[in-house]
């Protein structure tokens, strides 16, 4: 590759590290992914952010979950400093997600909270309310996650909607 076009090889690393993740190769995703930030981090804000999303998520699948947080908490600041809502919705649905994993769920709820407020698009959005639903649920505010999980059986994600069918049935 032309060393000249730093974000197309950043993108190439990217898509390698999503590669190496597909098969359980987290430790080299990460490097791809750390490789991608090195060569994007000045010249463009959004791809860098993936790339510290994308290791973050390395250690999440890894069971890693305060050195995911650190990754996630560097993204926050990113997309805070950006004031991209795309972006913030995308790291807060990541954080509660996180505490969620952690049974810390006053912080998850929270974060998922926050995520609501900078709604995406409609498939995203039916997530992150299963997602809430899910919270309220592990908090016994048994009559705030049914609202939640019918907004995510909505969903045109048919593992969204299972899930919140799956909840609401139980």
């Amino acid at each position: 590759m032309p060393k000249k076009d730093s974000i197309f090889v950043a993108m190439l690393y990217s898509h390698l590290g999503n590669c190496y993740n597909e098969q359980d190769l987290h430790s080299t995703a990460r490097e791809m992914y750390r490789k991608g930030y090195n060569l994007c981090a000045v010249k463009d804000s959004a791809r860098s952010f993936y790339a510290l999303r994308d290791i973050g998520n390395t250690f999440l699948l890894e069971y890693q979950l305060d050195s995911a947080l650190v990754y996630y908490r560097q993204v926050l600041e990113m997309a805070s400093a950006l004031q991209r809502s795309d972006l913030l919705f995308a790291i807060c649905s990541d954080i509660a997600a996180l505490y969620n994993e952690q049974d810390r769920y006053a912080e998850a709820e929270f974060y998922i909270s926050k995520a609501l407020s900078y709604q995406s698009s409609k498939k995203d959005y039916t997530l992150a309310c299963s997602t809430k639903g899910d919270i309220l649920g592990d908090l016994n505010q048994s009559d705030s996650a049914i609202y939640y999980w019918k907004i995510g059986a909505e969903s045109s994600n048919i593992y969204v909607k299972a899930s919140s069918y799956d909840c609401l049935f139980r």
